[in-house]
């Protein structure tokens, strides 16, 4: 039980523990050592508790193996004699038993060279028993019936006798304390092994030799993984010669476990010297001997150190080694030798790196004999040359893909080495595949994929388990670069043959689907995970690389395979069809006409194929609208284009996503219902072109209906459960469902969960864990279907939808609006209930996200969803599902009546958040409000979801919208400020511009409370000061210096909810306008770098309209600031307000400079820069007349600011639109105090600003001009109208008086120039002196733009007809404003006529000439109406006078 605690729960496993684990630890340690001493009751009972206490042994070095290396350190004297006396088996029930660890310690060639060779897990253990070094009936369960529980990670080996598995744990722990010991204590180890082996008789020496050697490397291995070193000399020597004494060895394990040691030996002792030494011994013994023993010992024994120790470290040794090892592989008369040469080569190569460059080419050439010479039935040999080549290709790398003669000559050996391999057995073959695997990553272009695929494809079928891996393998590795090349290969490939020759009888084959079909045949058919998983990678990367334009194949394969996935019965099926409810549609499968039953897909497979599916549509066909628009679709079709598209298949889709949901299998029906949930979001939206005003997916209601329902027995598994809710959900809140019977269908099925949320309540059948997952996942369901009803709800209020309303008929009002009505009534029947579980569970998330260091203080009875004793296993479940649960919680809080019905009923019982009704709510919302705070400003927000960032600024949003929670939030000290700070991150890190969006929006509501708040105090005080019957002009002194900042504007930033927000709006300005902020122009953090890509976007005007919105509702903020503020404070705040707003202002103008004239009065940024603008240069303070200059000064400031960079603006980049800049200084004007703007400073700069646009060459800036023009002359203020009228009233005479201004009228936009001035100048009749001089200026202007009696013959006969009709247009102008203006003042107007005889003869011209016009317009249209035409066909009959 300890063994498995420690094994299951390694995260318990805390100081404390460990303390307390020692102590049973120790007595077992004593009572193990007294069985072992001289007055053990082994010798007077031993036959009876022999077994026992190896069995106590056992479980004693399986637990301490588990365990830190520290514990019972201070014991490690008796525990080595009990681990030594395992080792040697001194005792007799061990008898001539060996360790089975041997061959983990061994690389697969090397126990390739010792005769195992089997690679399939079932011949696995069959060759284990029959092997010599084997126990027989090992991974028999009866020798540890704890393997039945035991987990592979637990337990590696399988179970085995219990001499063996004390010896396995023996060198276990032997392994691990050996390092730790004193050095004297391993100096007389090591004497004590030499001891026992000299003394060893000769049927026990091979067995105990094996075992001492074993731990002797497990305890070498050791000291390296500690990063220890040996430096006794003794000790050092003794290792030495004990290891070479078994080099020689006839035993080829136990040679191959001496020179792993050796090459240990060396890697600790570190001592280039005695390196050498071993190396130099290696190299001379094959010389001179002429034994197998002895030449392949010692081969290996080179090839250990190389590998141990490392190139550079053994570059001195790597010529000779080469060059003894070179022969040694060319020693046809030993195979064994020419292997384990071969071998000790590869390794040489591997370790060498670019050192062995020098040494490529000999050592192909002897490869490329070998391959030539050697026979087909010495495969040691021939699997070793494969390993050398593949080492020699790494060594080669990235240089194999240069065109160099050398190179050349190396790259075509290895080819031509990879092509001999081809044609050997099996092993060879696969040997080969790797090879060419390995030479496709340095050389991509030397390999014929044209040969190569066909024959991947069809050793995926082969009986062969390393073949199989290695086709897989290699099939994984093409398909990340070359995937659509390899499927274009197997598509034309006629002759794969892959259905008639699998080894599996009557599977389905998918091979007309190509590639992806063989690899989703393949799955069917394989039992190796490695196969099954590179099988699965293969397939996704060529899922990645289709075209999304052509999905059939793929459609029509998923929907082979799912289609067969469900095992309904025909009875049942039977009375499914007599149900008369339509939920109860289901889809069947067609009858099988095949004359051979086929296999069914396995439920793998079906899982696989669900998850390419869920894949295309939610990955592969992102930003392909014709996927998602049916009339699109169609379109494409009829003009030739692809027949792929989803939105024609979705019939298809849903019935495999109906299928799979329905399926027997639990993986099978989770990933059918995720893709069902998939298919509505994605498909909710694309309407029916056949029935306007309906979607696609109505007409699969039923089916929807029926897959779900399910999902909601009694005895369904939680897990499926839980996500039939979200199908449930996103079902519901798609807006698909159009009548309230359909809707009710699915609504009851969570309204049928909704008695598992009681306390106590969960199925006998699963775990806490899983009920806690069903229960959330019901919260989470009902928590989003109730925002999305809210939302709609806000919607229909907003617009004043009524249900009166039947301007749209019964047709299209029935679907959206009855719909969401209907929605949100059903769900405001369950709030009562389901409030209070959103509460709970929102306080079990919050006392489950309490740091590690809080965990004692949480409930002992556990939470309202979880269990103390399943704390660790609900933390997922919470941390997936808080989110909207949050959200609805406080869309719901907010609500005036539930929370007025919560205070007049008090206490509620049901729930233990708060003790009296005001209490409660107040609980309530600090619960919330502490939620969403903690959750975006904790430092792992990092980690948090955009969906749940998204979800927290909701919930802050739905809290700051509520009237009773603002109020509560105002009423709280710092919390605004605490909200502006987490915003202020936010903004930081958030790059979506949606979470922007919402963030600007938050702060705009704490802006907005903060005002309340500001209004709150203000009206206390008011309440405070009545008594002391001050004047009016001192109670406003004291109200306004209530503000922040106080008398004196000292504005504390960590107190000040104004600088707060001004934080938040310079932090997301700076990010679309980085020069504004010099450091952020200058830095080079990702987030400046962010803003200045950004900035680009801005520039060539490519921001979308969300981000458009942001900084415009950023901006109108900045205005709101200053209200925040004392008189003192607002000007401590108002350079930085201004400089912000002009700041952007500039930046803008200049964009709209470069994308056309008077762009920017169209934009959204410039209205809310002027609305900004206005707000700020309004702002009075009358009682505080020191303060009032200051801030004029202020206003000033800006002003001039802004006329600079005007003025300065001479090259393209930084010239300001005209019209923006005449905007901004028109609110200036408008607006501002009169002594900011009578400034000769400022006054004669603006006016040379209006003059100098009013000879723009753009017609269109001009006529923005003249309009602005207009409003300024409107002003009352005469300080601030007149200098601009006695400025540009001349301009705009001038331009009505031009020498072309008659007969040249070149476009619509001059001739409405010309209205515009006309209107101006009538503006000015009205504000001028009662005697109308301006009339003796306004009529002969008018009289000037009347054509003349000859002047359409003569001087209009050059002109174009459009332009004859804008002169004509300008003409019937000017005669309509002389008669209105005739009408208005008679007596002027005919003052001045009489002054003038050539004005009054004119007008009488025109006159006339208009009289004689309508005339023929009015003869003209008689004559029209006189003119009867004549019927085509003439009637006999006279039907005139029939009545």
């Amino acid at each position: 039980s300890i063994h498995s605690f420690i094994v299951n729960c390694p995260n318990l496993l805390t100081e404390d523990i460990l303390r307390r684990l020692a102590v049973p630890l120790e007595a077992a340690l004593n009572l193990l050592t007294f069985f072992a001493g001289q007055d053990s009751p082994l010798k007077a009972y031993g036959g009876q508790i022999r077994l026992p206490v190896a069995l106590v042994r056992l479980r004693f070095l399986e637990v301490l193996s588990v365990l830190p290396k520290t514990i019972l350190e201070n014991s490690y004297a008796p525990l080595l004699r009990i681990l030594v006396s395992e080792i040697t088996i001194t005792d007799s029930l061990n008898g001539s038993n060996f360790t089975s660890l041997l061959s983990d310690l061994l690389t697969p060639t090397e126990r390739k060279l010792l005769g195992s060779d089997a690679f399939d897990d079932k011949s696995n253990i069959i060759e284990n028993i029959l092997s010599s070094n084997s126990a027989i009936g090992a991974s028999s369960l009866e020798h540890d019936a704890t393997f039945l529980f035991r987990t592979k990670s637990d337990a590696n080996n399988q179970p085995l006798p219990i001499g063996i598995a004390l010896i396995d744990a023996s060198i276990t722990v032997f392994g691990k304390i050996y390092p730790r010991v004193a050095t004297k204590h391993k100096f007389q180890m090591i004497k004590h092994f030499k001891e026992c082996i000299r003394t060893a008789k000769a049927n026990r020496l091979e067995p105990l030799q094996l075992n001492v050697y074993g731990s002797l490397l497990a305890g070498l291995k050791g000291i390296v993984e500690e990063k220890y070193s040996l430096s006794e000399m003794d000790l050092i020597n003794s290792a030495r010669e004990m290891v070479d004494s078994a080099l020689t060895s006839q035993n080829a394990l136990l040679r191959c476990i001496a020179a792993e040691c050796l090459g240990r030996l060396a890697q600790v002792i570190g001592n280039d010297q005695i390196t050498a030494e071993m190396a130099q011994k290696s190299i001379d013994n094959p010389k001179s001997a002429t034994d197998v023993a002895s030449r392949t010992g010692h081969s290996l024994a080179l090839g250990c150190l190389h590998k141990y120790i490392g190139g550079l470290a053994s570059s001195q040794h790597l010529q000779p080694s080469i060059s003894i090892l070179l022969p040694l592989s060319q020693d046809s008369a030993s195979p064994a030798v020419q292997a384990w040469a071969l071998h000790a080569l590869a390794l040489l190569a591997e370790s060498g790196g670019p050192m062995f460059r020098s040494f490529v080419e000999p050592t192909l050439t002897s490869i490329l004999k070998l391959l030539l010479t050697t026979q087909s039935a010495n495969g040691d040999v021939l699997l070793c040359l494969s390993k050398l080549l593949q080492a020699i290709i790494t060594t080669l790398g990235p240089e194999l893909s240069v065109q160099d003669a050398g190179v050349s000559t190396a790259r075509s050996n290895v080819l031509i080495a990879i092509d001999i391999m081809q044609y050997g057995q099996i092993d060879i073959q696969s040997e080969s595949i790797l090879s060419l695997q390995q030479l496709h990553m340095f050389a991509p272009g030397e390999i014929d994929l044209l040969d190569l695929v066909p024959k991947l494809v069809k050793f995926l079928q082969n009986n062969n388990l390393k073949l199989r891996r290695a086709a897989a393998s290699c099939l994984r590795q093409l398909s990340h670069k070359e995937s659509k090349q390899i499927s274009e290969i197997v598509s034309g490939e006629t002759k794969v043959g892959v259905k008639d020759t699998h080894h599996v009888e009557n599977i389905m084959a998918y091979s007309e689907s190509g590639l992806p079909g063989i690899l989703f045949s393949a799955l069917d058919q394989e039992e190796d995970n490695f196969v099954i998983k590179d099988c699965q990678e293969t397939l996704l990367c060529l899922l990645g690389s289709i075209d999304p334009r052509n999905l059939s194949s793929w459609i029509i394969l998923c929907k082979e395979i799912l289609t067969t996935s469900s095992s309904v019965n025909d009875d049942n099926n039977k009375d499914e069809r007599e149900e008369t409810d339509d939920d109860d549609a289901v889809f069947t499968k067609g009858e099988d006409t095949s004359s051979q039953g086929i296999l069914k897909p396995r439920w793998g497979t079906q899982v696989f194929a669900t998850l390419c599916l869920n894949k295309i549509i939610s990955q592969c066909c992102q930003g392909h609208r014709a996927h998602f628009d049916l009339a699109l679709a169609k379109e494409v079709v009829i003009n030739g284009g692809n027949s792929g598209l989803l939105v024609l298949h979705l019939a298809e889709l849903m019935r495999m996503a109906f299928m799979a949901a329905t399926s027997v299998s639990d993986p099978v029906k989770i990933e059918g219902l995720e893709t069902l949930r998939v298919i509505i979001d994605k498909f909710a939206d694309t309407v029916e072109p056949e029935f306007p005003g309906h979607v696609i997916l109505e007409q699969y209601q039923a089916q929807v209906g029926a897959a779900l329902r399910p999902a909601f027995s009694s005895d369904t598994p939680s897990h499926i459960t839980a996500k039939a809710c979200a199908v449930c959900s996103t079902w519901l809140n798609s807006g698909v469902v159009r009548d309230l019977t359909d809707l009710k269908r699915v609504y009851q099925l969570l309204v049928s969960c909704l008695s598992k949320l009681k306390k106590g309540t969960s199925s006998s059948c699963y775990n806490e864990s899983a009920s806690t997952l069903e229960k959330l996942s019901i919260l989470q369901a009902w928590a989003e279907v109730y925002i999305v009803s809210m939302r709609t709800k806000s919607v229909e209020d907003e617009f004043g939808f009524d249900d009166e309303d039947d301007e749209f008929g019964d047709f299209s009002s029935n679907g959206t609006k009855d719909g969401n009505n209907s929605l949100s009534s059903l769900v405001t029947a369950e709030l009562p209930s389901l409030s209070k579980h959103w509460l709970g569970a929102m306080k079990d998330h919050a006392l489950l996200s309490l740091p590690q260091e809080f965990k004692s203080q949480l409930p002992y009875e556990g939470g309202a969803f979880y269990t103390n004793d399943t704390i660790e296993l609900s933390r997922p479940h919470y941390k997936n599902t808080w989110a909207p649960i949050l959200h609805a919680s406080c869309l719901w809080i907010t609500e005036a009546d539930n929370m007025k019905a919560e205070i007049e009923n008090g206490v509620d019982a049901g729930n233990n958040l708060g003790d009296s009704g005001e209490n409660l709510t107040k609980s309530r919302f600090h619960l919330l409000t502490g939620i969403c705070l903690e959750s975006l400003c904790n430092p792992r927000s990092t980690e948090l979801s955009r969906a749940q960032v998204l979800s927290c600024l909701c919930a802050l949003e739905a809290l700051l919208k509520g009237k009773t929670t603002r109020h509560m939030m105002s009423r709280e000290v710092g919390i605004l400020v605490e909200i502006c700070n987490v915003l202020h991150r936010q903004a930081l890190t958030q790059e979506s511009s949606v979470a922007q969006v919402k963030i600007i929006s938050v702060m705009s509501l704490v802006s907005q409370a903060a005002a309340e708040q500001l209004a709150n105090k203000k009206q206390d005080k008011l309440k405070e000061v009545e008594h002391l019957k001050l004047t009016k002009e001192e109670t406003s002194k004291i109200l306004a210096n209530i503000g922040e900042g106080g008398k004196i504007g000292e504005i504390v930033k960590e107190k000040s909810t104004a600088f707060a927000i001004l934080e938040v709006c310079l932090c997301v300005l700076v990010q679309y306008f980085p020069d504004i902020s010099p450091r952020a122009t200058q830095s080079s953090s990702i987030i400046a770098m962010q803003a200045r890509s950004r900035a680009k976007l801005s520039h060539r005007n490519q921001l979308s309209a969300e981000q458009m919105d942001l900084i415009a509702t950023c901006v109108k903020t900045l205005g709101s600031i200053m209200y925040l503020c004392s008189p003192s404070g607002a000007v401590a705040l108002a350079p930085s307000v201004f400089y912000l707003v002009t700041s952007v202002l500039q930046t803008t103008a200049a964009q709209n400079h470069e994308l056309g004239p008077a762009a920017g009065q169209e934009q959204t940024i410039v209205q809310a820069l002027l609305e900004a603008l206005q707000t700020l240069v309004s702002i009075r303070f009358p009682e505080f007349p020191d303060e009032q200059e200051s801030y004029n000064k202020i206003i000033q400031s800006g002003l001039l600011r802004l006329l600079d960079a005007a003025k300065s603006g001479t090259q393209e980049e930084t010239k300001l639109d005209e019209v923006t800049v005449l905007l901004a200084i028109k609110v200036y004007l408008v607006f501002a105090p009169t002594q900011t703007i009578s400034n000769s400073i400022v006054k004669y700069p603006i006016l040379n600003a209006f003059s100098i646009v009013m000879q723009h060459q753009d017609v269109l800036v001009r006529r923005k001009c003249i309009k602005i023009l207009n409003q300024i002359y409107r002003v009352e203020r005469s300080e601030v109208s007149v200098p601009f009228i006695q400025a540009t009233a001349p301009i705009i005479i001038r331009i009505l008086l031009g020498p072309d201004v008659k007969s040249k009228v070149a476009s619509e936009d001059q001739l409405s120039l010309h209205a515009d001035c006309l209107e101006t100048l009538e503006l000015l009749i009205v504000k001028s002196h009662p005697d109308k001089r301006i009339l003796e200026i306004y009529i002969p202007i008018l009289v000037n733009l009347l054509l003349e009696q000859q002047q359409p013959t003569a001087a209009l006969a050059s002109t174009t007809p459009i332009t004859t009709n804008l002169v004509q247009k300008q003409h019937d102008m000017a005669l309509a404003r002389l008669t209105r203006i005739g009408n208005q003042l008679p007596h002027d107007f005919k003052r001045i006529l009489a002054e003038n005889g050539e004005l009054k003869a004119r007008i009488e011209q025109a006159v006339l000439r208009s009289q004689e016009q309508d005339r023929m317009k009015r003869l003209a249209k008689q004559q029209m109406q006189q003119v009867v035409s004549q019927p085509s066909i003439k009637l006999k009959t006279d039907f005139s006078n029939f009545t």
